[in-house]
């Protein structure tokens, strides 16, 4: 199974070249290792199934964290 957290690896590798193009593929990678751990907690931890698919599925990920009272979830939107 694909792991998320590998993104930050490829990101931590890339972050090693400072050319533009580099810089702007280290963001993304960041941003979907968060992303996609996040939405992986929500399914399976959470059971919340509505996030396994579906239009708008960054919104909804954001707006589910916002509205947590679990400060660990918060923290989230903080990275």
């Amino acid at each position: 199974m694909f792991q998320w957290k590998d993104f930050k690896t490829v990101g931590d590798e890339l972050m090693a070249n400072s050319q533009e193009a580099y810089i702007r593929c280290t963001t993304s990678r960041y941003y979907y290792s968060i992303f996609g751990s996040t939405r992986e907690y929500l399914i399976d931890i959470m059971n919340k199934h509505q996030f396994c698919n579906g239009k708008d599925i960054h919104k909804r990920v954001y707006d589910e964290l916002i509205k947590s009272n679990d400060p660990n979830e918060v923290n989230l939107l903080n990275v």
